[in-house]
């Protein structure tokens, strides 16, 4: 008799499914689960916040857990570990915070607010305030992963349920390797890296880009060549990408806007 999990991740499906998107997710879940004796996966439920999941196979227990502790799930805030990275979403950007959703239910639910003149300090080691729509120049958006650390002094506003919160090393480190690299890149948000691909070679684009980095299952990073600008790629690929959002991350236009040079 096989042995069944079900477990919920803070993985949002946020376009509409369907037989080839469920294939997709299958196959990207079992990439994540190598060595792991798993016959099926399959999605019970599905929103813009959490995904429940049914895991099939021997290994199905271990499996729902190793998943937990990748894109983390549901929690109370007992299940908070102060001090240590926790894995989010962002939600939004708004009067100068990123604001991340780490899976907090009532009656715990808050948000983790990053200020956006923090994470600047910590990747050009400048303090400088930008506005919210340059900070989308970072590759901020929506639905991205992010992840974030609670400390025992963070401070709380109940009213807006809101709880200052710091940068992950993991999250740093991407931000850092994006706007500090030589090239461009153009993030899409709601496309998986197959149809990324599909995209660039229906739109002969395949031959401009470096590589088509997995930041999520409906998250891909497209690592342009030198020469080639993250925001022309919008129109040639956005066609056959309906649904997909692009954020345009040009680092040397960002550096400037931050160090002036």
């Amino acid at each position: 008799m096989q042995k069944i999990s079900t477990v919920s991740l803070l993985l949002p499906i946020y376009v509409k499914l369907n037989e080839q998107l469920i294939h997709s997710f299958k196959w990207y879940i079992k990439s994540l689960l190598p060595g792991f004796n798993i016959k099926d996966v399959g999605i019970l439920k599905y929103s813009k916040r959490f995904t429940e999941i049914q895991i099939i196979g021997e290994d199905a227990k271990v499996a729902s857990k190793f998943l937990t502790k990748i894109f983390g799930g549901p929690k109370k805030w007992e299940d908070i570990t102060l001090g240590e990275p926790v894995m989010g979403r962002v939600m939004r950007i708004e009067e100068g915070l990123v604001k991340v959703d780490i899976g907090l239910l009532e009656p715990d639910y808050l948000k983790v607010v990053i200020p956006i003149e923090k994470l600047i300090a910590r990747i050009f080691r400048v303090e400088k305030k930008i506005s919210d729509d340059n900070a989308q120049l970072m590759g901020l958006h929506r639905y991205l992963p992010f992840k974030v650390i609670i400390r025992e002094d963070s401070k709380i506003d109940y009213d807006k349920r809101e709880i200052i919160g710091d940068l992950g090393k993991e999250t740093i480190g991407m931000l850092r390797n994006w706007l500090k690299s030589r090239f461009d890149r153009l993030l899409v948000l709601g496309a998986t890296r197959s149809s990324v691909i599909k995209a660039l070679r229906m739109s002969r684009h395949g031959r401009d880009i470096l590589n088509v980095e997995r930041i999520g299952f409906l998250e891909q990073a497209i690592v342009c060549k030198w020469g080639t600008s993250s925001v022309g790629l919008i129109p040639e690929i956005g066609e056959h990408l309906p649904e997909a959002k692009f954020v345009a991350i040009r680092p040397r236009y960002f550096k400037k806007l931050i160090l002036g040079k």
